[in-house]
This record gives C-alpha cells, structure tokens and sequence, in this order.
C-alpha cells in the first residue's frame, strides 16, 4: 500500500460525503445493535468501480461486494474498524457526514474523533473536490440553441439532495473549484 498522504484522505472524505454513510442496525436473530459504514458506486457485472479500490487502498480496511442491482458497495462494520476509519477522514468531512457518524456513535456510547462543527484540514479542498466529483460528478455535452447543428459545449455537474437549502457540498464544491452555478 501506497503511503497514505493528507490528498489521499480528502479524496476518500470526498468519496465519502458523496457516495458514504454511517448507520446503525440490529444483528439477527440476537438484535444486537452494530455500526457501520459504507461507500456505494454503480458498475457494471465483473468491473468493480476503480473508485472503492481506491478507497478500500487509501483506508486500509473493509470488503466490496456487489454489484446489487448495478451498485458496488464498500462497507464496515467491525467496532475498531468504524473508529478508525472515521478517525482517519474526521477532519476533512462535512458536517453533515460528522453528523452522521456522530449519531451512530452516540447509539452505540462510542466516542467521536473530534468536534462536529470543526473546519478540519481545509488546505487540502482541490483533493476533496476530486473525491466528491469522482463518486457524484458528471460530464456531459450539450447544443445550443440557434447555433450551428455541430456545435457542442461540454459541461461537468454534481448533484447533491437537499429539502431546504442548498447543501453544505455544492457549497464547499464550487469554493474548491472557484466556479459553478448552484441550481435547485
């Protein structure tokens, strides 16, 4: 394994806030209540997405299984494992995943890895824009009209949820790359 630099753990964080989530379950048949994470990337039968290689590669940890029903799906769920990985991207996720990752380790009376509402390691933004793009972005080509039938311009997007109000990632996003438009 490639020695883990702070660009590589902002593009797993990127992956994360865009494909990843940190929940809580019960065990059958004894309901014992068990954390884990997971990171999920459509592919195609036989292809595991490059993406949770390289996020499997960079946190050391977890399987990929798949695909379900065209999804790939890094997961954890080992008490040690959640800790550490969680640890490990703390400070370059969004509020939103600490949030997360926070809830279910409060279900489970674990501790956090820092504060919730921390900046963590921002002077690494391009990296995990990259991540972010690289689970949620798209490329595409469009025409315009009243131009020449030929003419295409090209256009990169990423979508992100959100009932209310534009979400913390488009946000943070459009800082790292220093253009977009926010739409929705």
């Amino acid at each position: 394994m490639e020695a883990r630099t702070e660009q590589h753990l902002a593009w797993a964080a990127g992956i994360f806030d865009g494909e990843g989530s940190t929940s809580t379950y019960l065990t059958k048949p004894k309901l014992t209540p068990r954390r884990q994470m997971a990171v999920s990337q459509g592919g195609l039968p036989d292809d595991t997405p490059a993406v949770l290689l390289r996020f499997r590669e960079i946190v050391g940890v977890g399987s990929i299984t798949g695909p379900y029903d065209g999804l790939y799906y890094w997961k954890i769920t080992k008490k040690d494992d959640v800790d550490f990985v969680g640890a490990m991207l703390w400070r370059y996720l969004s509020r939103e995943k600490r949030q997360q990752f926070a809830a279910a380790a409060i279900r489970m009376d674990r501790s956090l890895p820092g504060p919730v509402d921390g900046s963590g390691g921002r002077d690494f933004e391009a990296a995990w824009a990259s991540g972010l793009f690289d689970g949620e972005g798209t490329f595409g080509a469009y025409a315009r009209p009243h131009t020449r039938a030929s003419w295409r311009g090209a256009q990169m997007s990423v979508a992100q949820a959100s009932a209310t109000v534009v979400p913390e990632t488009l946000l943070r996003f459009r800082s790292a790359v220093g253009v977009g438009t926010l739409m929705g």
